[in-house]
Order: C-alpha cells, then structure tokens, then sequence
C-alpha cells in the first residue's frame, strides 16, 4: 500500500509496525479465515473419506491415496491453521508452552504439510502409469503397494524434518544483564544459518518445486494421451465401436473421471501453494535493512499466502465434486441411500404394531449396501 492510503490515519511510531493499517488488517485476516476455512475443510473432508471407502470406490487405489490425503489435510488444519488462529484471537501459542511442544509441534506441522502434498504427487504418478501403459499399472500398482508406498513416503517425511527435534528450544540470553528465555529459537548460530538460509531452498524443493515439476510433467502427459485417445476413437470404424463391451466403457469412463478430478486437483494446489513457496525465499531478503513499513506489509502479505495455502488443505471435497463424476455419483447414492432408510424405519415402526412378518421385511430394506517456518 502506498503513501497516500495511509495518510488520513494518526502516523504511526516509527518504531512499532503494528500501528499500520496493513498490520491491523493482517490480524483481521487471521481472525476470519481460519474458523472458516477448518470447518469447510473438516465437513469436507471427513465426507470425502466416507465416499471414498464406499464399495463402488474403493476398488481403485486412488481411493487409497485420497483417503490419506483427506486425513493429512485435517491434521495440517488442525495443527498449523488452529494454531495461528489461536495466537490470534486468545493469545496462546502452543509452541512457547514448553520445550518439547515447540519441537513436537512444528516437526508434525511440517510433516503433515510435505506428506499432504507428496500423496497427490503419488496418486497422479499413479494416474499417469494407468493412462500412458493400462496393462502394466495394474501389476505394479496394487492396493498393498499403495499402503507400503504410503509408509515410505511417511518416514522419509518424518526423517527429513527431524531437525527441529535438536535444532530448536528455549535458549537462554543475557543482556545488560538481564537473563531472558527465547522460547521456540534456534539452540546455536550454525542451526540459525541453517534455518533461515540453507532449509527455504530445500523446503521450497520439497514442498513446491520438485512436486510441482512432477504434476505438471505428469498432468500434459495425461492430457495429452486423453486428448490423443478420443481423436483416435473418432477416426475407428464404426463397426468396430459397436463391438466394444460395456465393460471397456466403463473402465474408460472411469479413468477419465479421475483423471479429470486429479487435473483440477492439481492446477488447485499449484495456484495456493506457490505464493508461500516463493514468499519464503524472499523473506530473508526483503527484511534487511526493513522498516516498520515494510514490516506491515509482509505481514499483510504473510497472512494472505497462509490463508491461500490452508484453502488447499480444505476445498479438495468441492473439487472432487466439481470434476469428479464418480466421485459425483457415489456421494448421490450415499445420500439417497440415507433418505430411503429414515422412511423405512418409521414404516418399520408402525408395522411392528401390526405384525412381526412386516417389522422383519422392512429391516431387510434398511441393510440393503515465522522466519523460515511455513507455518
């Protein structure tokens, strides 16, 4: 924001950022967003899980994989977002409570984060081997694979973060002799260089750029393999069409509708995750020789890149649905499914008043099937 934007307010000290109104406006970002965006994304995502293991889902190892990441994204939601919210609005941070629930918190924060993300890199990995070589994927890519490759995923995650079990904790100043404890801080100088210079590169590695070059390598090789497949149906006999099964069709369709939901999925994550991505790599730069200014700003700008990434962990239901026509499907059915048993039920009653033959015929119908930290 410029000059003349603020020059109808009382001029700030120069001395204290949080008298701007950028600032001011940063702390109104933190306060509305999160309460919608985690209860958005609990409802959300709870509901994806129920569809997901659904019988006409769960065949499909992608349902395996959308699954952990319905529940990551809770986890990220619950750790991360709660947490900023709280410091916010009653001004509790659970990372200065003690010692071990700063290292504890932002190791699972982090990892909840890489593991949410390196999910949808394996689901489309995945989706890409089913579409470029369908003969092969169903070898390799079985259910058992997708748990254990979930697992492996999972520790290289844990290990990678681990260094902030031993590099942070409550360090111990004194100035002007006066001893202070800096809670959440880096335990030495060398982990500080490493924290705020060496770790954003590897991070924005981790976190965006390798999984981002992936996706999209991975999502035009998919789009144009569709694209190529439907200019070569038009071009068959159509003799031979009549003659495909209805069970081809349908695992065509099939493929194609994830294959859609994933595209979507994807193109989401690349537009709320990036800014954050690139806003951390530029932190360490934009604040030397910063002013009070300049620190309102980031702040403003801070708040806007977390709120966008969090909104990754918590709109994946509505993108199922949106692209998703299975996905579609199933959760009409689950629905319809619950409308016909509440009726049923009431109908059991009055029967039972009349007859033990019709309470029983109607119980069959209801069993019918901060610096360098991300957040």
């Amino acid at each position: 924001m410029n000059t003349t934007a603020i020059s109808n307010v009382t001029p700030a000290p120069s001395d204290d950022y949080t008298q701007y109104v950028e600032y001011k406006a940063s702390r109104w970002v933190w306060s509305i967003f999160p309460p919608v965006l985690m209860i958005l994304g609990t409802f959300g995502n709870v509901l994806s899980i129920i569809v997901l293991n659904r019988k006409s889902m769960r065949d499909s190892t992608v349902s395996i994989y959308l699954t952990a990441l319905s529940v990551m994204d809770i986890s990220v939601l619950y750790t991360g977002l709660l947490r900023q919210w709280l410091r916010v609005v009653i001004h509790l941070d659970i990372r200065v409570i003690s010692e071990m629930s700063c290292k504890i918190h932002i190791w699972v924060v982090y990892f909840t984060l890489d593991m949410s993300v390196w999910i949808l890199v394996s689901v489309t990995v995945e989706r890409f081997v089913s579409v470029m070589y369908p003969y092969t994927v169903k070898k390799y890519y079985t259910r058992c694979t997708a748990f254990v490759n979930i697992a492996v995923i999972a520790i290289l995650l844990l290990a990678l973060n681990s260094h902030y079990l031993y590099g942070l904790g409550d360090v111990q100043t004194t100035v002007d002799g006066t001893t202070n404890i800096e809670r959440c801080a880096p335990v030495n100088e060398g982990y500080e260089h490493f924290e705020l210079r060496v770790w954003p590169w590897i991070d924005l590695c981790v976190y965006s750029f390798i999984p981002l070059t992936v996706l999209i390598i991975a999502n035009i090789s998919i789009a144009q393999k569709v694209v190529s497949r439907k200019r070569n149906a038009r071009r068959i006999n159509p003799e031979m069409l009549t003659t495909t099964s209805n069970h081809e069709r349908y695992q065509d369709k099939k493929t194609s509708s994830m294959t859609k939901m994933l595209l979507v999925v994807n193109l989401v994550f690349f537009v709320c995750t990036a800014p954050v991505s690139v806003y951390l790599i530029g932190e360490t730069y934009w604040t030397v020789d910063t002013t009070p200014h300049r620190d309102a700003v980031l702040s403003l700008i801070w708040a806007f890149c977390n709120a966008l990434m969090y909104t990754n962990n918590s709109v994946n239901f509505l993108l199922y649905c949106i692209s998703g026509s299975r996905f579609r499907n199933t959760l009409k059915e689950l629905l319809q499914r619950r409308n016909r048993i509440r009726p049923s039920n009431s109908n059991a009653s009055l029967r039972n008043n009349q007859s033990d033959a019709g309470a029983s015929g109607n119980g069959d119908d209801v069993n019918i099937p901060e610096g360098g930290n991300r957040y």
